[in-house]
């Protein structure tokens, strides 16, 4: 049996996001876009299904992006990633809103003490941003580190949540 995508849009003060799912979970979270055409195009490179709405979900991302201290939870389908990877982002999934931890501490949560760069890699093929807040992920001296989504975003998330 094949399995179906499904997929829906929030509204957010910074442009309009998307949610991108099948039966196991959520396969992609697309971070707010100011240009829809480029946003549909993405939906449409990664889903063949159908509109399907979380209202729940929708309603906490749009919460979110507008400043509400949420915590978003949800099902994500984690397939394809290495057991290292899963338990980056387990770990990663536990710092609180408005939080940081380094690179440094999550391999350390992660079994892997001296993994700060394996960290950052998986960090960085993360599909499911703010569900996987490794925004909320630093350089030890206080610096932001990298972001393998759009330019600005780190920033403008790390923002979000302390203002």
């Amino acid at each position: 049996m094949r399995r179906m995508d499904y997929y829906f849009t929030y509204r957010t003060r910074f442009g309009v996001g998307a949610v991108i799912g099948d039966d196991f979970g959520i396969k992609y979270h697309l971070l707010p876009e100011t240009d829809t055409v480029k946003l549909f195009n993405r939906i449409r490179e990664s889903a063949l299904g159908v509109l399907q709405v979380d209202e729940t979900l929708k309603s906490a991302l749009e919460a979110y992006f507008n400043g509400s201290r949420v915590n978003i939870k949800a099902d994500l389908n984690l397939s394809g990633y290495s057991e290292f990877t899963k338990e980056v982002y387990a770990r990663t999934a536990e710092i609180s809103y408005a939080h940081r931890a380094t690179y440094s501490q999550i391999a350390v949560l992660a079994g892997s003490p001296k993994g700060q760069r394996a960290v950052g890699n998986a960090l960085n093929k993360n599909r499911f941003p703010v569900f996987i807040p490794c925004h909320r992920v630093i350089k030890a001296d206080g610096r932001c580190g990298g972001w393998g989504g759009k330019p600005g975003w780190k920033e403008r998330l790390l923002k979000l949540e302390t203002s």
